[in-house]
């Protein structure tokens, strides 16, 4: 918790998922929680994702997305929150695209630099490895990353929670094999916009594989 008393210039809270009504998942509204008890209540609060690729997004209900950053912004304002704090990400589908999107939409813009990032405990290990990678790449200011988790326990059903591990894990190898390669902010454009399932333009290359009912669940 030593990384809660600090002074920041904004908090980060990553995607972590809508159900199918559009209502956030519990392991998120405790991200968003942890992000609540910050103090000093740092200036920024910047939510994170659209949504995601493995799951059709939600609808409102005049029949358009949901993005999961307005749910979250509206969840902090709800709160206490000061609109005019809270800052939303709406282009990422994954948390790749969340660091990449955080950063150069907004974090380089508004020269922030110590930026605290909340996530699951699940969720936790890939994260830090993505945004060190992210924010570690010049040119620009060296930025201050710290990181806090919120427990998983009880919020996912163990099968659920047990996919999501492994699938996290799997994940993080496939991660430092890409940051081989992905240097510098233009090799990390290209892989977005080229490369990845995600985001790039190709559809006539094979597509990512439907995931676990259960496993959906935890996005």
């Amino acid at each position: 918790m030593s990384s809660m008393v600090q002074r920041y210039d904004a908090v980060i809270v990553p995607g972590g998922g809508l159900d199918d009504r559009g209502r956030m998942h519990p392991f998120v509204e405790e991200r968003l929680e942890a992000a609540l008890r910050v103090d000093p209540r740092p200036k920024w609060f910047i939510v994170l994702s659209r949504g995601t690729t493995h799951r059709i997004p939600p609808r409102d209900e005049t029949g358009r997305p949901i993005d999961e950053a307005t749910v979250s912004a509206n969840y902090l304002m709800s709160k206490g929150a000061e609109p005019s704090s809270v800052l939303k990400e709406c282009w990422s589908l994954d948390t790749i695209g969340n660091a990449y999107f955080a950063r150069y939409m907004i974090i380089d813009n508004l020269d922030l630099r110590r930026l605290l990032i909340i996530t699951s405990d699940f969720h936790m290990e890939r994260t830090k490895a993505i945004f060190h990678w992210v924010f570690g790449m010049t040119p620009g200011k060296p930025f201050a990353l710290y990181f806090h988790s919120v427990s998983d326990e009880g919020l996912l059903s163990p099968e659920a929670l047990a996919l999501r591990k492994e699938k996290e894990a799997l994940g993080l190898i496939s991660l430092q094999q890409t940051m081989q390669t992905v240097k510098g902010p233009s090799d990390l454009a290209k892989f977005l916009f080229v490369e990845h399932g995600a985001y790039k333009s190709d559809q006539n290359a094979p597509q990512q594989q439907p995931i676990d009912s259960e496993l959906q669940k935890t996005y």
